[in-house]
């Protein structure tokens, strides 16, 4: 009896199944809508998918289900949703951070496609993929920018220069993507490089550097190239900037020297030369000076002289050497440092005035006239002096007697 029951459920059961079979008109998939929230993104961005489709298949002979998936523009599957196999009407939606897709950049934007997909497995195991509709979006990256801070296109050789480089979106308040970045700077002159290194971004999105004229630059033009490369979110960019590096000024000091020089007297002259680095004072030391001495447009005097370890010149010339004539006033001595490849030229100029002899008699002539004619107008001024009080002091008696 109860072996009867069981086989009796059993029939019932198959019955079912045959007309539920019989009632399924097939593999069957309508798609509602496939909607996106917008059609262009920035790396940084999220994609907001929503769908709503009706399936419907035959779960004891069929096989199937629904799934969405993200192409780059190479027809590569960057991205897909789980598979829903469930029959009947159902609505998802899907959010897809851009920065989590593995997609190539040939160069600031790609194209990306967004499918909605079934899949289907006939009674007889026959295998179709049906793309029911696609969606076309664009994905740019963002364009970074750079601001310096700190530095200067021109400096002595000598000199440290220490600046800092700000990478940053003037769109985008959040510099997050802009942490812990790579950025690679190179330092070159016509096309050598002189230096260079890898620097990481702060929190800020800022690197600082420091750059020595003496070891990490040439004389003349140098050319700085950021390089922002290899960041998901950014574009890949260059920056460059120039930098001139002058040679290092040379100063100079007088320390005895004078203008004024008597016919047969000595020339005696006290420089000091030196220049400035890395804020400090260097003696130009053991460099070769020369000394013209021009007369009237014509060099009448040359001689090469050295400074001492402490950057100081001194210079005598004996009057018999330097052979002036009477005619000799107003010289000009030139000081001529031809420098070297750091330091720059450095050229001065002092005015020499020869007093001559002759000069200097007629000069002690004059006074000597002035005086001894001084003292003959007042000789004769003082007997007209003493008769003149006298005659007035006479009037005054007569006129006292007379009142």
């Amino acid at each position: 009896m109860k072996k009867k029951r069981i086989l009796l459920i059993l029939i019932v059961f198959l019955i079912q199944i045959h007309f539920i079979s019989e009632n399924v008109i097939g593999f069957h998939c309508n798609l509602l809508f496939l909607e996106l929230d917008k059609d262009n993104y920035y790396t940084n961005e999220k994609i907001r998918i929503s769908a709503s489709w009706e399936l419907d298949y035959n779960p004891f002979t069929e096989d199937g289900f629904i799934q969405i998936h993200i192409y780059d523009s190479l027809d590569n599957l960057i991205w897909n949703s789980s598979e829903y196999h469930e029959i009947g009407l159902f609505t998802e939606e899907w959010i897809v951070n851009i920065t989590n897709l593995k997609i190539i950049f040939l160069n600031y934007s790609n194209i990306v496609l967004v499918k909605f997909i079934h899949y289907y497995w006939d009674d007889e195991g026959i295998f179709n993929l049906i793309t029911v509709e696609t969606r076309e979006i664009t994905i740019f990256k963002r364009i970074v920018l750079c601001q310096l801070k700190g530095f200067r296109d021109r400096i002595n050789y000598g000199e440290d220069l220490t600046f800092t480089a700000k990478f940053y979106d003037e769109f985008l308040e959040n510099s997050t993507f802009l942490y812990n970045q790579s950025v690679f700077f190179i330092i070159s002159v016509n096309n050598s490089v002189l230096f260079q290194n890898n620097f990481i971004t702060n929190y800020l999105g800022i690197i600082e550097i420091t750059i020595s004229s003496v070891s990490q630059l040439s004389i003349g033009l140098n050319r700085l190239t950021f390089k922002f490369l290899q960041n998901k979110v950014f574009n890949d960019t260059l920056f460059q900037y120039e930098i001139w590096l002058e040679k290092n000024p040379i100063f100079v000091d007088i320390i005895d020297y004078e203008e004024n020089l008597a016919e047969k007297e000595d020339l005696v002259i006290q420089l000091k030369y030196y220049y400035f680095l890395n804020g400090s004072i260097i003696p130009l030391d053991n460099q070769v000076i020369g000394l013209e001495i021009v007369w009237n447009q014509t060099s009448i005097f040359t001689q090469l002289f050295n400074t001492d370890i402490s950057g100081f010149l001194f210079i005598t010339i004996p009057y018999n050497l330097l052979n002036f004539s009477t005619k000799n006033e107003d010289i000009k001595l030139n000081f001529v440092y031809n420098g070297t490849i750091y330091l720059e030229n450095k050229t001065i100029s002092l005015n020499l005035n020869i007093i001559n002899s002759n000069k200097k008699s007629l000069l002690e002539l004059n006074v000597i006239l002035l005086t001894t004619l001084s003292i003959i107008l007042l000789l004769i001024s003082l007997p007209l002096l003493y008769k003149f009080k006298k005659e007035r002091k006479k009037i005054l008696t007569e006129i006292i007697v007379k009142y």
